[in-house]
């Protein structure tokens, strides 16, 4: 999604993690310093935010400080996209990840929040979601929601 790109943008002329305006899908959002990769910096965020799962209670709904791991294997999320912008001070990376439709909704996690073992499970019973024909609507692909940032 070219959205996710465009705010990892405008975060590098900020300056600052920060969520824009009024968002419709979900976001993660990472600082990535010391690194001018765009695959590394990529990964380290993709890690960092799913390191939130080390003692995650599939039980609960709502956890505080899970939101960046909820959100990228929220279930019902169809569409991801990324984007990178390097800083110009220094060796840094913004990192941007966009998901439609948006995830940590309050009354959903039980039903898209799935144990390694019930993803697992599920994934060999489904179609492999890149065969999906879905397309974005044009209003929502410059804006995102349910905003979640971190500084690695």
């Amino acid at each position: 999604m070219k959205s996710a790109q465009h705010h990892s943008e405008y975060l590098q002329k900020q300056r600052q993690l920060q969520q824009i305006g009024d968002l419709v899908c979900g976001q993660n959002m990472a600082l990535i310093i010391g690194q001018q990769n765009y695959q590394v910096a990529g990964l380290n965020a993709i890690q960092a935010w799913y390191k939130q799962s080390e003692n995650y209670d599939y039980n609960e709904d709502n956890q505080e400080n899970k939101g960046y791991f909820t959100q990228m294997i929220w279930k019902k999320t169809k569409k991801v996209g990324f984007g990178f912008t390097k800083s110009d001070v220094g060796n840094t990376i913004f990192v941007v990840g966009h998901y439609l439709p948006a995830g940590n909704k309050i009354t959903e996690y039980q039903e898209n929040v799935l144990s390694r073992i019930e993803r697992d499970h599920e994934m060999s019973n489904e179609d492999n979601c890149s065969n999906s024909s879905d397309k974005i609507p044009k209003q929502h692909r410059n804006s995102c929601s349910n905003s979640q940032c971190v500084i690695i």
